[in-house]
């Protein structure tokens, strides 16, 4: 509310009739949908965005070394930032 963010149109009815937005199917998808969110940054700023998404990368690289999930795409945008 602070940066005039403004919510979307309250779903009214039943919620199937409506168009929405697939989410993610994994946390690489996620990722990238992070990595890409201008929505997600103008709600967080840039700093707290950069840090949240260099602790997303850490935490998903943690998890794809035990073997939990697929790896990111290499050629992400945090990925050229914060590495392996």
């Amino acid at each position: 509310m602070d940066r005039g963010l403004e919510p979307p149109p309250a779903v009214t009815g039943g919620a199937c009739a409506h168009e929405a937005v697939e989410l993610p199917h994994d946390l690489a998808e996620g990722l990238a949908a992070f990595e890409t969110s201008s929505v997600a940054r103008a709600a967080l700023g840039e700093s707290d965005y950069q840090r949240f998404g260099c602790d997303l990368r850490r935490y998903f690289e943690c998890l794809t070394a035990a073997g939990a999930t697929r790896r990111a795409p290499a050629n992400s945008a945090l990925a050229s930032r914060v590495g392996p």
